[in-house]
C-alpha cells in the first residue's frame, strides 16, 4: 500500500506525529514530491589587516596637486583615535597588523553599551580618511563610501546582545550595506586659522619703526607730512596664503592732519617692492583698503579692488577701483581690519579665481570672534596668486598701527601651484582627488598579504604588465567637494557564509591574540551548499523471533537521506545576506529504498534538514529556518516486493 505524507515544522530537525498509524510494506521506498522552505543566509565581508613594516607608506592621497602620504603607523593611530571615541576594540599595533584582525566591509552594527552610548566597529574607509585629515592644510578629507543596500530588510538581530571583554552590548541598529570605498575632499580654508604668525615686516622706504614680536606688533611711521605720495612703505617677507590666509592690522594713532594709510596686498612678479621704484602709490596695491583721516578728525574707509584703465589720448592711466567711490564709510580709530583671501571655487576651467573679503572688528583683534563682520566681498582672477605680498603704506609721520599679523603661505599652496617649478601642475590634477596604495609590487617590504589587502579593497596591485592599475583614478568636482568614485572592490575569499543563522550576533566571536581580545567571525563556510539534504532519522523496526519458551523482540532503526534539494544556481555566489527561498517539485520522482526486511508500523517521522560543507567535507546542521517548512513525501512498496 502507498501513502502520501505531509510534514510541517518551524524547525530544521523535528518530529511529526501522524493522525493515523500507517504500515510501510517490507522493502518500501520513499520519495520527496514537494518541498517549500526558507533558510536565512548571513554573509559577512571583511578586510584582513596585513603584516607590514610599520614605517612604510600605506596610502598616498593627491588633492588638487598636493600630495600627502600616511604610514602604517599613522593608519593604526587613526584607528586608535576613532576606536577611543566610538569603538570598543582597542588593540596595539602588533595585534592590529598580526594577520588576525578583521574589519567589516558589510553588515555594520551599531551597538549600545550599558551607559546608553553607541559603539561601532572600525570602518577602514573612515580610518584612512581620518589619518589623512590632519595632513592637508586647507582640505578636509572625508569618508564618502558607496554604501550599497543589500535588499535584506528584515533582521532578527535588533535587541540581541553580545558579551565582549566582560561587557554586554545590545544591537541598537543594523546597516545592511556593502561598502565600496569612496573618498571626498572638502575645501576648508578656515583650517589655516591656527597658522597666524607675527611674520617679518621689512622697511622699504621712510625708515618706519617696526616691531614684530610680542603683543606690541606695530609699525610707527617716521617720515611724511601728509601730502603727496606715500613716504613710508613696509612689506612682509612672507607671502599671504591664497587658501584661507589673511593679513590684519589695528588702527592706533593717526595724526590730526590729512593722513592716508593703505594696507593690502601688492603683486610685483615675485619681487615685491624691493626694486625700490621712485614713487609709491595705490597702483602698486590691487587689493586692500585705504584709510583717510581728514583735518576735522573724521576717518573714512575705501576698499581697493583691482584697477580700471583710462586712455586720455596722450596720457594713459591705471587707477584703483575704490569702493565706495564717494567715501561714505566712516570708521573708528581703534578698529581692526582683516583682508582675507581664498579660492572662490574649485574649478578646472579657471583655477585662479579667488575671493577677496574685508572684515572689521571694533571690539578686539580676533578674526574668529563673533564681533568680526564682513564689510566687503568680491572675486577676481589672479594668475600669480602665490606672490601676493602684505604691504603697508602711509604719507605722514606719527601714524601707528598695531596687531600686524599674517597667515603665511603654506607648502600646500606652493605645491598646489607648483611655484618651485615655475608652472602649474598637470591639468588633470587641477580640482581632483586620487588615492593610491603607498606601495607597489616592486617594494621588497610588500608581503603577499599586503598585496591582497590592497586588491581586496579594490586597488589593482600586480606584477602583471597587462593589468591596468586602478591606482590613479581622479575624482570629480561637485560644488567645492572633490569626490573620488568608488573602487570596484572584488569579493575574493575575504568573506564567510553562515547557513541557517538569523541573528548577526551569532556570526561574531571573541578572538584573542597577543593577550588582547577583539571580535572575529564564526567561520561556517566560504561556499554555498549545492544541495539541501532531507533525512529520515531513527525509523524504528521491531523484529519478532518465536520460540517454544517465549518470544524475542529485536529493535533496529533506519536512517536514510531520502532527497537532495538543489540550491538554485543564482544563489551560489552571494555577496550579501539573503533568505534562501526554495520551492522544489522534482520533475522525475526519485525513490530511495528503505531496505526494511519487515513491515514497519509507524505514527511519527523524525526529519533533519542539513547540508554538506564542501570546505570541510562534513555534514552541517541548519540551526534555524524562516517561518515553516513543508515537505511532501510518498512511500510505497518496492516493485519487487510481494505483500502477504
Amino acid at each position: 500500500m502507498s501513502y502520501p505524507i505531509t510534514l510541517t515544522s518551524d524547525k530544521s530537525e523535528f518530529q511529526n506525529y501522524l493522525s493515523d498509524n500507517i504500515k510501510l510494506s517490507k522493502n518500501s521506498e520513499i520519495a520527496l514530491t514537494k518541498a517549500s522552505l526558507s533558510i536565512p543566509i548571513k554573509v559577512n565581508q571583511y578586510i584582513r589587516m596585513p603584516d607590514v613594516v610599520v614605517g612604510d607608506n600605506a596610502f598616498t592621497c593627491v588633492v588638487d596637486g598636493i600630495e600627502k602620504s600616511i604610514t602604517w603607523t599613522e593608519l593604526h593611530a587613526s584607528y586608535t583615535a576613532l576606536d577611543a571615541t566610538n569603538g570598543f576594540e582597542p588593540v596595539n599595533i602588533n595585534t592590529f597588523y598580526g594577520q588576525q584582525f578583521l574589519l567589516p566591509l558589510n553588515n555594520f552594527i551599531v551597538f549600545e553599551d550599558a551607559n546608553g552610548d553607541y559603539k561601532t566597529r572600525g570602518n577602514i574607509n573612515d580610518i584612512i580618511c581620518h589619518a589623512f585629515a590632519s595632513k592637508f592644510k586647507f582640505y578636509d578629507i572625508q569618508s564618502s563610501p558607496n554604501m550599497i543596500p543589500n535588499g535584506f530588510t528584515e533582521d532578527y538581530s535588533i535587541g540581541d546582545a553580545i558579551t565582549f571583554a566582560g561587557n554586554t552590548y545590545i544591537v541598537h541598529r543594523i546597516m545592511p550595506y556593502e561598502m565600496q570605498l569612496g573618498f571626498g575632499a572638502v575645501y576648508e580654508p578656515s583650517k589655516l586659522a591656527a597658522d597666524l604668525t607675527n611674520s617679518n615686516w621689512i622697511n622699504v622706504i621712510g625708515n618706519p619703526t617696526i616691531t614684530t614680536v610680542g603683543t606690541g606688533r606695530q609699525i610707527v611711521t617716521t617720515t611724511g607730512n601728509g601730502t603727496g605720495d606715500f613716504d613710508t612703505v613696509a612689506t612682509c617677507s612672507t607671502f599671504v596664503d591664497p587658501n584661507g590666509g589673511w593679513i590684519q592690522m589695528k588702527l592706533d594713532t593717526l595724526p590730526a592732519t590729512d593722513t592716508n594709510i593703505a594696507f593690502g596686498l601688492t603683486q610685483s612678479l615675485h619681487q615685491g617692492l624691493s626694486n625700490t621704484p621712485a614713487d609709491y602709490d595705490l597702483e602698486n596695491m590691487p587689493i586692500g583698503i585705504e584709510i583717510n583721516k581728514n583735518g576735522t578728525g573724521s576717518i573714512y574707509l575705501q576698499v581697493l579692488d583691482g584697477f580700471h584703465f583710462h586712455d586720455h589720448g596722450t596720457n594713459e592711466e591705471n587707477n584703483n577701483n575704490k569702493i565706495p567711490f564717494d567715501r561714505i564709510v566712516e570708521i573708528n580709530e581703534d578698529d581692526t581690519f582683516f583682508i582675507y583671501f581664498e579660492r572662490s571655487n574649485i574649478n578646472k576651467q579657471n583655477p585662479f579665481t579667488y575671493q577677496f573679503q574685508v572684515f572689521k572688528n571694533s571690539v578686539n583683534s580676533d578674526f574668529t570672534d563673533a564681533n568680526t563682520t564682513l564689510i566687503y566681498t568680491s572675486q577676481n582672477s589672479y594668475p600669480n596668486i602665490q606672490f601676493m605680498i602684505p604691504t603697508f603704506m602711509c604719507n605722514n609721520t606719527g601714524a601707528t598701527v598695531n596687531e600686524i599679523q599674517v597667515v603665511p603661505v603654506t607648502t600646500d599652496s606652493l605645491e598646489q601651484l607648483d611655484s618651485t617649478a615655475g608652472g602649474l601642475v598637470s591639468p588633470e590634477q587641477i580640482a581632483s582627488i586620487s588615492v593610491q596604495p603607498g606601495m607597489d609590487y616592486l617594494d621588497t617590504d610588500l608581503s603577499a598579504l599586503g598585496a591582497k589587502f590592497y586588491n581586496d579593497l579594490g586597488f589593482n596591485i600586480s606584477d602583471n604588465v597587462d593589468d591596468t592599475p586602478n591606482k590613479n583614478g581622479f575624482g570629480k568636482n561637485i560644488n567645492n567637494f572633490l569626490y573620488l568614485q568608488t573602487f570596484n572592490r572584488v569579493v575574493n575569499d575575504n568573506f564567510n557564509i553562515n547557513v541557517g543563522v538569523n541573528e548577526l550576533t551569532k556570526t561574531l566571536k571573541t578572538v584573542t591574540s597577543n593577550g588582547e581580545s577583539f571580535l572575529g567571525y564564526v567561520s561556517n563556510t566560504i561556499t554555498m551548499p549545492r544541495f539541501i539534504g532531507v533525512q529520515i532519522n531513527d525509523m524504528a523496526i521491531k523484529s519478532i523471533a518465536g520460540q517454544l519458551v517465549g518470544t524475542n523482540y529485536t529493535t533496529t532503526s533506519i536512517t536514510r537521506v531520502v532527497a537532495q534539494i538543489p540550491v538554485p544556481q543564482e544563489n551560489m555566489n552571494p555577496r550579501e545576506s539573503f533568505d534562501l527561498d526554495i520551492s522544489y517539485e522534482p520533475y522525475n520522482l526519485i525513490y530511495r529504498q528503505l531496505f526494511n526486511e519487515t513491515i514497519i508500523p509507524i505514527n511519527q517521522f523524525i526529519i533533519k534538514i542539513s547540508y554538506k560543507n564542501f570546505s570541510t567535507d562534513q555534514e552541517e546542521n541548519i540551526d534555524e529556518i524562516n517561518g515553516h517548512l513543508k515537505l511532501e513525501l510518498h512511500a510505497k512498496p518496492s516493485q519487487n516486493t510481494i505483500e502477504y
